[in-house]
């Protein structure tokens, strides 16, 4: 997509499509200019006609092209995490390949030379707006379908499946694509609830255990993330429910705290406080609750 930063307008280039390719994939918005009008896009032009795009804007009398310099978000990991698999990468024998967006902007460097690049990220700042918009629509149906704490019915469905991968997985995975919605899920159970993104799902659940599920739906590239914890036998223990009241608690303390001007060490101290008092040293020192 380019976007032409005085007048707004943005244009879509695709590749045309062949018939088997039409026939395997469905027609894209180039080849069915309908299905992309809802999108506000000015034109929807042939990729081969891009280079002669860039050539014009290249012979301008101030050749400025914003080009995104990294990786963005995906729904199961952020712009940071991509930054560290590169860098992990880049280190391994062979590792040596680029990112798509670091060959990108090497491309665009090589051909229009008199172009400026600048380093700074305005799209990621101008887009913000939209983001928080789509973020919004990913809410209520990632919210409906995640089970509640309070939820006998999803108690029950918990102790009656044989893994965290199996029948608690199929019910809320249904759910959440019946509202048109990808899925991504990490759900520990045991031992295994401290592990932020426990992703192997194959613990068999037992009575006495929590179960922490780390929940989100994807919806127009954008994705949410709902933590939900509850006990599989349906009754919290004494020291369960103490650090289920800590957390919640230390969350709504947080989530009152962030106004304009706050920091986030200042909701962090908040937080770790409320730990303290609990008798959980050292508790959300990342900033982090999850009920």
């Amino acid at each position: 997509m380019v976007l032409n930063a005085a007048t707004g307008a943005a244009t879509l280039y695709l590749p045309p499509q062949t018939a088997g390719e039409i026939r395997a994939l469905g027609k894209n918005w180039l080849t069915d200019p309908e299905l992309g009008k809802p999108w506000g896009f000015t034109a929807i032009r042939p990729l081969d006609e891009l280079p002669g795009v860039l050539a014009r804007v290249s012979g301008s009398a101030e050749p400025l092209l914003w080009l995104r310099l990294q990786a963005g978000d995906e729904s199961d990991i952020n712009r940071g995490e991509h930054a560290t698999d590169l860098s992990r990468r880049l280190v391994n024998v062979g590792g040596t390949h680029l990112t798509e967006d670091a060959s990108r902007v090497a491309y665009f460097r090589a051909h229009f030379p008199l172009c400026r690049f600048p380093t700074s990220r305005p799209s990621s700042t101008a887009c913000a707006p939209s983001r928080a918009r789509g973020r919004s629509r990913c809410c209520a149906p990632t919210g409906a379908s995640a089970p509640k704490p309070s939820g006998a019915p999803s108690w029950r469905r918990a102790r009656t499946a044989s893994s965290t991968r199996s029948r608690l997985s199929h019910l809320l995975d249904v759910s959440q694509r019946r509202a048109g919605q990808l899925v991504r899920a990490d759900r520990g159970s045991g031992p295994n609830v401290n592990v932020w993104h426990y992703a192997t799902n194959g613990r068999q659940y037992k009575d006495g255990d929590l179960v922490v599920m780390d929940y989100g739906g994807a919806l127009d590239y954008l994705g949410v993330d709902i933590t939900r914890t509850w006990p599989v036998s349906g009754q919290f223990t004494p020291d369960q429910l103490k650090a289920y009241q800590c957390a919640l608690e230390a969350q709504k303390a947080i989530i009152a705290a962030m106004t304009v001007g706050a920091t986030r060490a200042q909701t962090r101290e908040i937080g770790q406080a409320i730990y303290k008092k609990y008798g959980f040293p050292g508790g959300a020192g990342a900033g982090t609750t999850s009920v």
